[in-house]
């Protein structure tokens, strides 16, 4: 996000400037904080995508072993292999449930930083209203991702 502002000079009072001012700065704090947690948020994406991946070949070897029953039970010789599978299966659900908690925790971090940041704008928008200067270039409000 490219912010341009005129001089906080061109405002009204000194009450006026540094409101536009202390503006200006969160604005900026909150735009290196969503700098920083974006690719974190999209990292955690990639692995749960992958480790997803992963769950869903395991699912589908235990499917494949479970074809292989007879009257509900599975030959003594695939046993071992298919407990031994649904072992790996679960190992692998439990990494990615610890993913979607990492996801999950990040994603609302940057959900709260894009929602505080819109915040200010609206207040930076009400503020450049209020001075009835038409000449500023006011932020436009992050967009949400969608999760």
């Amino acid at each position: 996000m490219n912010v341009a502002f005129y001089s906080s000079q061109e405002l009204g009072n000194s009450a006026e400037r540094n409101d536009f001012e202390n503006l200006k700065v969160k604005l900026s704090e909150l735009k290196s904080e969503v700098d920083t947690i974006e690719p974190k948020v999209h990292s955690a994406e990639e692995r749960l995508k992958a480790a997803q991946v992963i769950v869903n070949q395991c699912k589908s070897r235990i499917d494949q072993f479970e074809s292989q029953a007879i009257a509900g039970s599975l030959p003594s010789s695939i046993y071992s292999q298919y407990t031994l599978a649904i072992e790996s299966c679960n190992a692998h659900v439990k990494d990615s449930n610890n993913l979607v908690s990492e996801y999950n925790s990040l994603y609302n971090e940057y959900d709260r930083l894009i929602s505080l940041h819109n915040t200010l704008v609206l207040q930076t928008n009400e503020l450049a209203k209020s001075l009835g200067n038409k000449s500023y270039i006011i932020p436009v409000p992050f967009l949400r991702r969608v999760p």
